[in-house]
């Protein structure tokens, strides 16, 4: 989403055109190598994320690119915090509740994000460990995976970024129940 409108107001900046290509998987490794490949000319940009060039390095044994060496930093786009949200047919109205219910019930339910080692995913992992509860990991290929699950009540709840879930939590279609922020 960030991506697609930063290219449309710089395409009209710059007087140049600029594609945007998703390439989903392991937490932005795979869009990210990708761009790591390409001829360092200026012409080939990432959409880096704290998965990509923070968390990923740390998660995997090998990684496709050097997050240091391979890639110039232009600017900070955006922070964008994560929600924790919830199918509809959950009787958890809040996060006290949520609690509740999972750990009357360990291991029956799940949670989705956008790939191991996302920030998406270590939301739902630091869940796991303050709330001490039993929920099952299962990682997508990306945010629209995820939600799609979520909508289908495959999985019951999902951390995510605001800007993919909101039109979702707009309709009614799934309950946010907090957002991964200090402040509210």
């Amino acid at each position: 989403i960030l991506g697609r409108t930063l290219a449309d107001r710089l395409s009209q900046r710059l007087g140049q055109r600029f594609i945007v290509e998703n390439r989903a998987g392991a937490g932005g490794n795979v869009g990210v190598a990708y761009v790591a490949r390409q001829p360092a000319d200026g012409y080939t940009l990432a959409m880096g994320t704290v998965s990509s060039h923070a968390i990923n390095p740390n998660v995997y044994a090998k990684m496709p690119y050097d997050h240091i060496k391979d890639f110039a930093p232009v600017s900070l786009v955006a922070t964008v915090p994560n929600l924790l949200m919830v199918n509809p047919d959950l009787p958890a109205k809040t996060v006290p509740e949520l609690i509740e219910l999972l750990r009357k019930n360990p291991g029956k339910y799940s949670y989705g994000s956008s790939g191991a080692g996302t920030s998406i995913h270590m939301a739902g992992e630091l869940l796991k460990i303050m709330a001490g509860v039993d929920i099952v990991h299962v990682p997508y290929r990306s945010s629209a995976e995820v939600t799609r699950d979520l909508l289908a009540n495959q999985i019951q709840l999902a951390f995510d970024n605001i800007t993919v879930a909101w039109p979702q939590i707009q309709a009614g279609k799934i309950r946010a129940l907090a957002t991964a922020t200090p402040q509210r």
